[in-house]
């Protein structure tokens, strides 16, 4: 999606391969099937509903993802990064970004996945440009 108003980034570890990842956060966000691609660093996933796009990404190699970006923590070999479109109807509305679409997706991972999902990052397309963001979103359990 070229034409974005926001990139949330969330990471986490996964014990699972990209596919059944998916799979995974697919129904539990109630999502349509990801189509999958690769390069010379990593795998992903994407499916974009409604204006929000939903990209997973494993690199192949661990501490890739910290070489990309110095907030993801060591432990983490997944990112997800949900980016949303300058068209979207809420795209102006930075509480329904962060309180409704990230929140519910890293509580819905948490619980999914039965691990901690960090949120560490936005981006925006204009300055001042990046947020490092510090939160976990945990599983119901812990």
């Amino acid at each position: 999606m070229d034409s974005w108003a926001w990139a949330e980034n969330l990471a986490f570890l996964s014990d699972r391969d990209l596919e059944p990842l998916c799979e995974a956060i697919r129904a539990a966000l109630d999502l349509p099937p990801f189509a999958f691609g690769s390069e010379n660093a990593t795998e992903w996933g994407l499916v974009v509903v409604d204006g929000v796009e939903y990209n997973v990404s494993m690199p192949y190699e661990a501490g890739t993802l910290q070489e990309w970006d110095d907030t993801v923590p060591s432990w983490c070999n997944a990112g997800m990064t949900l980016l949303v479109a300058k068209d979207h109807p809420r795209a102006a509305d930075p509480e329904w970004v962060v309180a409704t679409l990230v929140r519910g997706v890293g509580e819905r991972l948490a619980t999914t996945l039965d691990r901690p999902i960090v949120y560490h990052r936005t981006s925006l397309p204009i300055k001042p440009r990046d947020f490092v963001r510090t939160f976990s979103y945990l599983p119901d359990n812990k």
